[in-house]
């Protein structure tokens, strides 16, 4: 549900910082909360800047966890580094698509 996701987002957005701070950066419940916050950025319909902002997060868990070598949730990690990193991409083709299309627009209608 939506409104479950926009719930949870707004909490772990709160929660991450303070068990940053208070267990440390390469703690599990630290890459934990950090993991379940970027994937609440990209399910569902998310924007191009959710779904971005989602990857660099990943992309930054997927570095602690392989200089941290003992990381219970290295693999959830990487699966949602490639899945939210499939959306960005899907996002930005639909996004060129959808720039073409208008373009293609304007031109039929400036050819009028």
């Amino acid at each position: 549900d939506d409104a479950h996701v926009r719930e949870a987002r707004v909490l772990l957005r709160k929660l991450a910082p303070k068990a940053r701070h208070y267990f440390g950066p390469d703690h599990d419940t630290t890459l934990g909360l950090r993991r379940m916050y970027a994937s609440s950025l990209y399910v569902g319909d998310a924007s191009r800047d959710d779904v971005a902002k989602a990857t660099t997060i990943f992309e930054d868990l997927a570095r602690t966890v392989r200089r941290r070598a003992s990381s219970d949730c290295a693999e959830v990690i990487h699966a949602g580094l490639e899945a939210a990193r499939e959306k960005l991409s899907s996002l930005e083709t639909k996004r060129r698509r959808s720039t073409r299309t208008q373009a293609a627009l304007e031109a039929a209608v400036l050819a009028m």
